[in-house]
């Protein structure tokens, strides 16, 4: 038998990357759906369950800081849509303050309010 054979050194590290990203993609994905269909198969209104699992995005999102941006104010506008009050949006950010780290958790406060502030105007 080879033993390197069974090792992952012959895997150039890019595709290991890709590899991880893809699996890790697809895990949110079905975590995601999941809780959808759950949420709604327990009574809540569609509306509200989107809702909900746009507070989940929000968090993940808060977690990646600065690189996520756009998407940050989009999940903004989707949670205005789905009547999540100023309170659910900052709380929702706040407490990925222990994970994201203070800079980021302040960015994306920043831009849920850039985006609260331009709803209120409008």
């Amino acid at each position: 038998m080879h033993p390197e054979l069974f090792s992952f050194h012959f895997l150039s590290k890019d595709i290991v990357v890709m590899a991880y990203s893809f699996f890790y993609t697809m895990a949110i994905l079905f975590v995601i759906i999941g809780s959808y269909i759950s949420v709604t198969k327990n009574g809540f209104s569609r509306k509200k369950a989107l809702g909900m699992l746009s507070l989940l995005t929000l968090a993940g999102l808060t977690v990646l800081g600065a690189q996520a941006e756009a998407q940050i104010r989009l999940t903004v506008r989707h949670l205005i849509a789905a009547d999540a009050t100023k309170q659910e949006i900052a709380e929702a950010i706040a407490q990925m303050g222990m994970f994201a780290g203070v800079p980021a958790m302040t960015k994306a406060m920043e831009l849920a309010n850039e985006v609260l502030e331009k709803d209120e105007s409008a």
